[in-house]
């Protein structure tokens, strides 16, 4: 039993584990190594606000994956999104679901996978839509998505 309380001891947090400052990647909005939600009913912008996030991020120096299970190549491009991001940022690598072999759940899982150490230190994961990468309206499954996604952020991720 000593064991176990000394294994809890030197896992505790200390003094020293609160010297960390919160540091922003956009001052005053976005927190770095965080998890940041943006909700809204369908057809109210939220692509767009990604959109906008990731080319502020790319401009600032940022290693931008963004992720995207919503929107269809179409659309992307009746968008822009090809000239306005993927053509001006190396920064970016824009992922789009027809060009991957695996669903948004498997996705997570799989860079869950190394999400060792601070391997995803400076790295921002924009997700595009919550909805494609999980149902919902299943807990376990919400749930695991998001022990993943907390996962990727102790690695250094900053995730939206």
């Amino acid at each position: 039993m000593d064991n176990i309380f000394e294994f809890l001891k030197t896992s505790s947090l200390s003094k020293d584990s609160f010297n960390e400052k919160v540091e922003f990647l956009i001052d005053d909005f976005l927190v770095k190594e965080l998890i940041t939600l943006i909700y809204a009913d369908g057809g109210t912008g939220k692509s767009y606000i990604a959109f906008a996030l990731t080319k502020k991020l790319c401009e600032i120096g940022q290693k931008v994956f963004f992720i995207d299970y919503d929107n269809p190549v179409s659309v992307l491009k009746q968008r822009g999104i090809d000239k306005l991001l993927i053509e001006k940022f190396s920064s970016l690598s824009y992922i789009q679901r027809s060009q991957i072999a695996l669903n948004g759940y498997e996705l997570v899982l799989r860079l869950e996978e190394s999400a060792v150490g601070k391997a995803y230190k400076n790295c921002v994961f924009v997700l595009d839509s919550l909805r494609d990468f999980t149902d919902v309206y299943n807990d376990n499954k919400i749930n695991r998505l998001f022990e993943a996604l907390k996962n990727l952020r102790e690695a250094g991720a900053t995730i939206i």
